[in-house]
């Protein structure tokens, strides 16, 4: 059940981020400095998955006597706020820290990138 929690986190991100910003399709891969950004990306994102990644470890069985309670307080709601946060708010904060670039902004055109109907896929 546990392993479940942060797929569903994940997605509900996902939805959230697809709704609110335009998903993906606003990101692109930024052109300078690849290394550093893709480690202040992955910073940002340890940033705003400590809070609830921490409320795990705090939490205790000496506090909330219902194992249920305990369960949901201590698993469930940290892990799917967290996923949430990682896969629906990250990226979008992470484009406005300029740590991706916009879509559309220096990325390759139209007769650079290679169609699939150019590719020939020959498997005889």
């Amino acid at each position: 059940m546990s392993k479940v929690i942060p797929v569903f986190g994940a997605y509900y991100g996902l939805l959230l981020q697809s709704q609110l910003w335009g998903g993906y399709k606003i990101f692109g891969a930024p052109h300078s400095c690849n290394l550093m950004k893709a480690i202040a990306r992955v910073c940002v994102a340890v940033v705003f998955g400590a809070p609830f990644f921490a409320m795990i470890s705090f939490i205790s069985f000496d506090q909330i006597a219902n194992i249920y309670a305990l369960y949901l307080v201590a698993r469930v709601i940290p892990m799917l706020g967290a996923f949430l946060l990682i896969f629906g708010v990250v990226d979008t904060v992470c484009l406005k820290l300029k740590l991706y670039e916009k879509a559309g902004s220096g990325l390759l055109t139209e007769k650079e990138t290679t169609r699939s109907d150019d590719i020939d896929l020959n498997l005889n």
